[in-house]
């Protein structure tokens, strides 16, 4: 059995699980395996030409978002360490605003993964797709937040891999060196593409929480291959 498939088959189960009720869930799970097909380059890049200006506006809008929070997140703990940074209350004060910093920032992030779906697979882009995404996650935000938190975690043990053996060179040698660089480098191109296919069916488990209808043929006008890139 493809290795891929059995995790695709396991990642199933487990994002659909909490899904009821069981007939729903079991109509997803088919509809998800239902386009299992072969996919080549040529397919993959057809598709790019289609949708990387409504992928393109979405990232500038989600990114002007992010950089207005880091600001105003940033001239908020500003102020509040030239009025109280000496006293108690002012650490107590700037712990708790780093702890709902940090929580405002993961929601953001979550928003703006399901909104770069939502640009892709609907026709919208922009603000429209980070309202759309915020209105698709709500009820399933702990789904989502947990998916984060687990390829972030990911990301982050490569990098500190990747850091202490090839960046300050802890390898015995050279090869080791290299060897773990390209390790580091596969795993990372992996992580991404299975965070890509969890992004996707974390859309389609929103649609169907919202009882919002997935209809593949208003879709096929303008992305003839999209669901078998998707689910190869």
């Amino acid at each position: 059995m493809d290795p891929f498939l059995a995790f695709q088959d396991c990642l199933l189960h487990f994002l659909l699980d909490p899904l009821p009720p069981l007939h729903r869930r079991r109509r997803l799970h088919h509809r998800l395996h239902l386009h299992r097909q072969p996919i080549s380059f040529k397919k993959v890049m057809s598709v790019v030409p289609r949708v990387w200006k409504r992928l393109l506006v979405t990232f500038l809008w989600s990114f002007a978002i992010v950089f207005v929070y880091i600001v105003v997140a940033i001239g908020i703990l500003v102020l509040l360490a030239v009025l109280v940074a000496d006293s108690l209350i002012g650490i107590v004060i700037g712990i708790v605003i780093l702890i709902l910093y940090l929580i405002g920032f993961v929601y953001i992030s979550i928003v703006w993964q399901l909104a770069s779906v939502v640009s892709v697979l609907e026709d919208k882009y922009g603000i429209k797709a980070m309202k759309k995404s915020r209105h698709l996650i709500k009820g399933k935000t702990g789904v989502a937040v947990a998916m984060f938190v687990l390829f972030t975690l990911c990301f982050t043990g490569i990098e500190i891999v990747f850091e202490e053996f090839v960046v300050l060179e802890w390898s015995p040698n050279l090869a080791t060196s290299i060897l773990v660089g390209i390790l580091c480098f596969v795993l990372l191109f992996v992580v991404i593409l299975f965070g890509l296919v969890v992004q996707t069916i974390i859309y389609f488990i929103c649609k169907s929480y919202h009882h919002e209808n997935i209809d593949k043929s208003s879709l096929s006008d303008y992305l003839e291959v999209i669901w078998e890139i998707i689910f190869f």
